[in-house]
């Protein structure tokens, strides 16, 4: 590994701790001064890495969902359109299973 790509590692890395777009930009001039194929470099490697990508700590994107807890309401008896559900046969994280007949 040549010494150009140790320093470009070193940047990277060190960018990637950063928090915020503002701070990795402003790092990235300090550390790469006037070289602009270290920074040009770094700066793709930030992009591919997905380093960028904060959009699930941005309040915008929050989802309005709020789970209520509430118990489910369909059970042996209920009729859903033609069906009619008899037993509870299963249950996973999102769903509860019913057999039914029609």
């Amino acid at each position: 590994m040549t010494a150009g790509q140790k320093d470009e590692e070193a940047v990277f890395y060190a960018a990637l701790e950063l928090k915020s777009q503002a701070e990795r930009a402003a790092y990235l001039r300090d550390a790469c001064k006037d070289n602009q194929r270290l920074f040009d470099r770094v700066k793709a490697l930030l992009g591919a890495s997905g380093a960028h990508d904060d959009f699930l700590d941005d309040p915008e994107h929050a989802s309005d969902v709020v789970f209520d807890g509430s118990p489910v309401k369909e059970g042996p008896g209920t009729v859903i359109g033609r069906y009619k559900l008899l037993e509870q046969i299963g249950e996973g994280g999102m769903a509860v299973v019913y057999m039914a007949e029609q």
